[in-house]
């Protein structure tokens, strides 16, 4: 069910640029998570509202935001659990959207990514 396989996932990550915002949804759940790629490291975390915010408007806790978890690179984060359990290799499968800077979808805009950040450095 993934929209595009890891490998090809990995060359579109490569040529992000720093401080792209990619998000996933996965079957299954309500949940949003998102990787965002940084000089040194990557982090991956569950997209959600402040503690505070669902308090006041009483949504539900699902929502909750995880808080960035770190990782070295993209290859320790494929293979280590993360946020609620989630390991992306053993989870691979289960992505049913992936959103790169809030503008490209994956995989129909795969082109579009090429065309932005490989002719625009």
């Amino acid at each position: 069910m993934a929209t595009i396989s890891y490998q090809e996932f990995v060359k579109i990550f490569n040529i992000l640029p720093f401080h792209s915002e990619i998000e996933f949804i996965f079957s299954n759940t309500k949940k949003t998570y998102m990787l965002i790629k940084y000089e040194d490291s990557i982090s991956f975390q569950r997209c959600g509202n402040l503690i505070e915010t669902i308090r006041k408007y009483n949504l539900d806790a699902d929502f909750v935001c995880s808080g960035e978890v770190f990782y070295k690179n993209l290859e320790e984060l494929y293979i280590e659990k993360s946020v609620d359990g989630i390991c992306l290799q053993s989870d691979w499968d289960r992505i049913e959207k992936i959103c790169v800077n809030n503008s490209f979808n994956l995989p129909e805009e795969l082109e579009e990514i090429f065309n932005v950040y490989c002719n625009n450095p």
